[in-house]
C-alpha cells in the first residue's frame, strides 16, 4: 500500500500587494490583496515568499511541524518515506506542489518532486458534491476533527505589516513570537482535519484521478501571454477612464467626480432629471438608454457609466499580475486558469482570469493589426484610429492569450455538442437524424414549431446572403425549451421578440409534441430518482441513466458509470426532490449547505452537462497522448499548443485534430456530435 504524507504549507509572502512608501496597497487595478489578488503560481515565485511552518502526517503517525528557523535540515523521517514511493496527499494540493517546488526547492534546499507525487483531497471533496473549503467540508460532515480559526494569525504573520512611528518594520516574525505555539497548532490541525477528511471521502475512480491529474498539468502549463499588449493596452485604459473623470466633473459641474462614485452618479441622474432609479446595473442602464431615448445629458452619462463599468476590461490587470515565468521561458504564461470539478456535474470552471469567460466583442479591424499598434503608437494616434477605445480593447481580450516563438495555436470546436447529448439520451430520433447530416437544428427546430418549410429556412441564405429571421427565434426555442422551459423560461430567453405573449403557451406546447421522447425523458429521470429515493439500495433505468440511494444519498449513474452525488436526498409529501449542497451562486437564493429542491429538467440538465463534460475530457486526454498539449479549454472546445507548421498544411494538421476531439469513449461511439471549425493561429480567437 503505498504510504500517504499529509502536508500543509503556511507561508509569508508581499506577492499582491503595492508598497508605497507608507503602507502596503492592492496593486493597480485590483480589488484585493494577497495570493487571492494574483493566483498561487505568481504567488509562489515572488521573491519574498517564505515557508513559515511545514506539518506532515507520514500515515497514521502523529502530526509533525517543520520550521526553516528551527530545523537546518530537511526532516529525514520525510525524505525517507518519500524514497519509499509515499505521495503527498493536502487540500488543494496545487499550493503545496508550487511552494515545494519554487519555495522549498531553491530556498531550503527540499528534493525536487514531480508534480504526479502529489494529490488533491479538496478534488475527492468536490467530486463528491462537497464544498471546496476544508472548513466547510468538515462542518458538512460533522467531523470531531475540526478546522481552527486562524484568520488573525494568518494576518499577522503571513501578509506584510504597516510600518508605525514606534515599529519601522514591515513584517511581524513568527520566530520568537508569543504566539507562535499557536500558530504552529493552527498549522498541524489542517493536517489533522485533511487526513480524516480524506479517510471520510471515497476516492476518485481511476478515471477521474487521470483527468484530475490532466488538469493539474494544464494548470502548470498554462498559456502564453502577450504582456507587451496587456501593458500597453492598460495605458489605453487608465488614460480613456481618467478622461471619463474630467467630462463628468465638467458636464455635472463637479457633482459627478469619478466614474466610480456610483451613488453620486444616481444622486444626480434622479435630482435632474426627475427618476427613482435605485441602481445602475447593466439592465437598468440599458433600459435607461432605449425606452424612450434618453436626452443628450443622461444618454451622454449613461454611455460613460456603461463603458466604464466594463468587467472585460479590467481582465487586462488580472493577466498582467497572474502571469509569471519559469526558468527557460521567453514569455510569461498564466497559469492556474481551471478549477478541477468547478461545477457540481463535474464541469471545468474558470479561476481568476475566467479563460472560459471572454468576452465576444468583434471589430471591423484586424486585431492583430490593433495589438501592433496598441504597442508601437502613442495614446492620441491609438484614440484617432479606435475612437471607442474600450470596446477595442474588450475585443482584443480573447486575442491576448497567443502562442510562444516557433509555436502556434490550433482550436477547435464540438457543434451543439449539449443538443445531440440530449438527442441522444432521449432517443428522439428526429433530432439524432438531424445531428448525422446537416446539423442546422435551430433551422429544423424553428420549421417543426411554425410550420415553415424547413427548405425556405435553409435557402434563404444562398439568396440574402444572411440567416432566416426565424432562425434566431429557433436558438430561443433551443435555449428555453430542452431542460422542460415554460412559458417564463421561453419569454427570459427572448421569445416575446417573435411571438406574442398569447401565443407563447401554444408554442411551448407545440415544441414539446414534436419531442416527445425528450418530455419523457425528464418525467422518466424524476421519477427514476423518486423511486431510488423510496427504494434505498435498488435501482432504477431509464435509458441509459441509472439511480439509486445509499446511506440517504441519491446517485445518478452517467453512461461514462461516473456518478452524480445528491447528499442527503428526500421528498416531501408531493413527492417533490430535494437534496443538500454547496451553494456558491447568490442567484440560487441562501449561500453555504443548503436544501435545495430539483426535478425531472433539472436532472436532465444535470445529466446532459455532465455527460457531454465526460466527452470533452476524454478529447483532452487523446490529444495529450497524442503529442496536443491542451492550454485553454472551455465547455465545447479545446486549444492547443503545437510546433510551427507552412500555411499549406494548416488544413492537413487541423482534420488530424479534429478527427482526434471526435475518437469517442466506447460508450458515446455513437453520439453524431462533430468538430468544426478549427484554426491555427498565433493568437487566440473566435
Amino acid at each position: 500500500m503505498t504510504i500517504k504524507i499529509h502536508l500543509d504549507f503556511e507561508t509569508y509572502s508581499e506577492a499582491g500587494f503595492n508598497f508605497d512608501g507608507k503602507k502596503w496597497r492592492v496593486l493597480p487595478g485590483l480589488g484585493k490583496t494577497g495570493i487571492g489578488a494574483i493566483g498561487a503560481h505568481a504567488y509562489s515565485v515572488h521573491p519574498s515568499t517564505a515557508i513559515l511552518s511545514m506539518a506532515y502526517k507520514i500515515g497514521e503517525n502523529d502530526v509533525e511541524v517543520w520550521t526553516p528557523d528551527a530545523n537546518v535540515y530537511f526532516p529525514y523521517e520525510l525524505e525517507d518515506a518519500l524514497d519509499e514511493g509515499a505521495e503527498i496527499h493536502a487540500w488543494n494540493s496545487m499550493f503545496e506542489f508550487l511552494i515545494w517546488e519554487n519555495v522549498g526547492v531553491p530556498k531550503y534546499g527540499f528534493p525536487p518532486l514531480p508534480l504526479c507525487k502529489f494529490k488533491c483531497t479538496m478534488a475527492k471533496a468536490r467530486a463528491y458534491s462537497l464544498p471546496g473549503s476544508l472548513k466547510e467540508a468538515a462542518k458538512v460532515l460533522k467531523l470531531p476533527e475540526q478546522k481552527k480559526e486562524g484568520a488573525l494569525l494568518l494576518k499577522k504573520f503571513s501578509v506584510p505589516r504597516n510600518p508605525t512611528k514606534n515599529n519601522q518594520s514591515t513584517r511581524n516574525f513568527l520566530i520568537g513570537s508569543s504566539l507562535m505555539m499557536e500558530f504552529l497548532e493552527y498549522n498541524k490541525q489542517d493536517v489533522v482535519t485533511e487526513h480524516a477528511l480524506d479517510k471520510a471521502i471515497p476516492d476518485l475512480p481511476p478515471k477521474e484521478l487521470e483527468y484530475w491529474q490532466l488538469d493539474q498539468v494544464i494548470n502548470q502549463r498554462g498559456v502564453c501571454i502577450d504582456i507587451d499588449c496587456v501593458n500597453s493596452f492598460i495605458s489605453v485604459l487608465e488614460k480613456t477612464l481618467a478622461g471619463y473623470n474630467e467630462e463628468l466633473a465638467q458636464l455635472t459641474h463637479g457633482k459627478i467626480t469619478s466614474y466610480t462614485k456610483l451613488r453620486d452618479f444616481i444622486t444626480f441622474i434622479n435630482e435632474t432629471f426627475e427618476l427613482k432609479i435605485k441602481s445602475l446595473n447593466k439592465n437598468t442602464v440599458n433600459e435607461l438608454l432605449t425606452d424612450p431615448p434618453p436626452p443628450p445629458l443622461l444618454e451622454r452619462l449613461l454611455t460613460i457609466r456603461r463603458e466604464s463599468s466594463k468587467s472585460s476590461v479590467k481582465k487586462l490587470y488580472a493577466l498582467k499580475y497572474r502571469a509569471s515565468q519559469t526558468d527557460g521561458e521567453l514569455n510569461p504564461r498564466l497559469r492556474g486558469g481551471y478549477m478541477y470539478y468547478g461545477a457540481r456535474t463535474g464541469r471545468t470552471s474558470g479561476a481568476g482570469v475566467q479563460p472560459q469567460n471572454l468576452p465576444n466583442a468583434s471589430i471591423t479591424r484586424d486585431i492583430n493589426r490593433v495589438c501592433a499598434e496598441v504597442i508601437t503608437f502613442g495614446y492620441d494616434k491609438f484614440i484617432a484610429l479606435n475612437p471607442d477605445p474600450l470596446k477595442t480593447i474588450s475585443a482584443c481580450i480573447r486575442s491576448l492569450f497567443i502562442a510562444p516563438p516557433g509555436k502556434q495555436l490550433i482550436v477547435s470546436d464540438y457543434s451543439a455538442i449539449e443538443a445531440v447529448v440530449l438527442a441522444v439520451l432521449a432517443r428522439e430520433t428526429w433530432r439524432i437524424n438531424v445531428f448525422k447530416s446537416h446539423g442546422k437544428i435551430y433551422e429544423e427546430s424553428v420549421a417543426r414549431i411554425t410550420r415553415t418549410p424547413l427548405s425556405d429556412i435553409l435557402n434563404y441564405y444562398e439568396e440574402h446572403k444572411k440567416h432566416h429571421p426565424l432562425r434566431k427565434f429557433g436558438k430561443v426555442a433551443e435555449l428555453a425549451a430542452g431542460y422542460q422551459g415554460g412559458v417564463s423560461a421561453w419569454a427570459r430567453a427572448g421569445a416575446l421578440d417573435f411571438i406574442p405573449e398569447s401565443q407563447l403557451l401554444d408554442v411551448v406546447r407545440k415544441w414539446r409534441s414534436e419531442n416527445p421522447n425528450i418530455v419523457d425523458f425528464w418525467y422518466s429521470v424524476e421519477r427514476c430518482a423518486v423511486n431510488a429515493i423510496r427504494n434505498p439500495f435498488e435501482r432504477f433505468t431509464h435509458n441509459d441513466i441509472c439511480f439509486f440511494m445509499q446511506k440517504n444519498t441519491l446517485f445518478c449513474e452517467l453512461p461514462s458509470k461516473r456518478l452524480l452525488v445528491y447528499h442527503n436526498a428526500q421528498l416531501d409529501p408531493e413527492n417533490k426532490i430535494s437534496f443538500e449542497m454547496w451553494n456558491s451562486n447568490q442567484l440560487h437564493g441562501k449561500m453555504g449547505w443548503v436544501r435545495m429542491s430539483t426535478y425531472g429538467g433539472k436532472l436532465t440538465e444535470n445529466i446532459v452537462q455532465a455527460t457531454a463534460r465526460d466527452i470533452l475530457m476524454y478529447a483532452i486526454k487523446t490529444l495529450e497522448n497524442e503529442g496536443f498539449p491542451v492550454v485553454l479549454h472551455t465547455h465545447d472546445e479545446i486549444v492547443c499548443e503545437m510546433p510551427e507548421i507552412e500555411n499549406a498544411s494548416f488544413l492537413d494538421k487541423i482534420v488530424d485534430f479534429e478527427k482526434l476531439m471526435t475518437q469517442f469513449p466506447p460508450w458515446a461511439s455513437h453520439y453524431p456530435i462533430k468538430a468544426a471549425g478549427g484554426f491555427i493561429a498565433k493568437r487566440y480567437r473566435k
